[in-house]
């Protein structure tokens, strides 16, 4: 089945990190906050070619409590996250 792709934040576009999740087959994307705070803004950007999966942007600490999750999930996997990208 299809992956959800857990991406942090970084300096690399928002656009650019969910067309290489999207190429990787990830069936959709996380993006977690490097910051504190609450709400997070909207993701941004105009992608070079077509972005067809649907993507979000959560909070640092929703970010860190999704990657407590799937540290803590024992094979077989059970979980619908896989972190593929750092940045």
């Amino acid at each position: 089945g299809g992956k959800v792709a857990l991406i942090d934040r970084g300096s690399c576009p928002f656009v650019d990190k969910v067309k290489n999740a999207q190429d990787a087959g990830a069936k959709a994307v996380v993006i977690a906050d490097n910051a504190p705070g609450t709400p997070p803004q909207p993701l941004v950007g105009t992608p070079a070619e077509p972005i067809t999966i649907p993507s979000l942007r959560v909070t640092q600490d929703d970010g860190a409590a999704i990657k407590a999750a799937i540290a803590a999930s024992q094979p077989p996997f059970n979980l619908s996250f896989a972190v593929l990208f750092l940045n």
